[in-house]
Order: structure tokens, then C-alpha cells, then sequence
């Protein structure tokens, strides 16, 4: 009997879960149209390979986020969120740091940029996003603008 309640339990309580993107059976990532884009393990992947091959201006900044240097807080890089991977995130403070080169100055990439935002704004996820050019001119800066975006509401 007391078996029996469990599994009753247990089904209603996993149909109240909602499901969410990556969470799928297969660990399945679907984009917006409900189309498999890859699977979690793949964005674990992808993350790691995109930590082994960081930037020159990526490693500048992570030297000042890593070991919860500023602020006491908490980054990770190269971090997957959803079907997304952002450059470094402090879920403490749901904050997400961008890096944007050459590349984001393409439309197509702004358009993927400003899908993102609008997917971590969904979810109360703040992004603040900094020029390599001002990483290298002026480090210290960023570092102050990120930490004043941490703990401003």
C-alpha cells in the first residue's frame, strides 16, 4: 500500500515539474521553433572546449574574476544557460558578462546577441557587455562597472 502512494506521489509530482529546454529525455536543447539543436552533453562540451581556447581579452578579465576576487563573488565562464553559452556568469547575482569582438559587429551576431538577451531577461538574468578594446585599455574600469552591475537592483 504505502508503495503504491509513492508512485502515485512521484507521477504527480513529476507531471506538476515543468520541463525546460535541456531537460528533455535525451538532454535534448530546442530552439525556439521546438527543433532539437543539440544535446546537453554537447553544450557541456562545447563549454569546455570553449574554456581551453579562451580569448587573450577572456583570460585578461577571468584573471580578475576567478577565486571570487571581485567582490567576494562567484563567476563561472564559458557558462551554458539554457541553449546558450555566455562568457562568464555570477548566479548569485544572475549577472552575465559578455565580451564582444569583431565579430559582434555583424548583424546576424547582433541578432543572435539580442535573441540571448531577450531569453536571459525572461529569466531575470542581467547582461552587461564591454568592448574587447576596453577590456585591454582599461581593466580596472570593467572590473568597477561589473562590480557597481552586481550590486545595483
Amino acid at each position: 500500500m504505502f508503495c503504491v502512494f509513492c508512485l502515485f506521489l512521484y507521477d504527480v509530482l513529476s507531471m506538476a515539474r515543468p520541463r525546460t529546454k535541456g531537460d528533455r529525455p535525451n538532454g535534448e536543447v530546442l530552439n525556439e521553433f521546438g527543433e532539437v539543436t543539440r544535446t546537453r552533453k554537447s553544450m557541456i562540451e562545447a563549454s569546455k572546449e570553449l574554456r581551453q581556447r579562451m580569448t587573450m581579452t577572456e583570460e585578461l578579465l577571468w584573471e580578475s574574476l576567478r577565486g571570487r576576487k571581485l567582490g567576494g563573488l562567484k563567476f563561472y565562464r564559458q557558462m551554458p544557460i539554457d541553449r546558450f553559452i555566455v562568457d562568464f556568469y555570477c548566479p548569485r547575482m544572475k549577472l552575465v558578462v559578455e565580451l564582444d569582438g569583431e565579430i559582434h559587429d555583424d548583424l546576424d551576431q547582433n541578432d543572435h546577441d539580442r535573441l540571448r538577451e531577450d531569453m536571459l531577461r525572461e529569466r531575470e538574468i542581467r547582461v552587461i557587455r564591454f568592448r574587447n578594446e576596453e577590456v585591454i585599455r582599461d581593466l580596472h574600469d570593467v572590473c568597477n562597472r561589473i562590480r557597481k552591475a552586481c550590486f545595483a537592483k
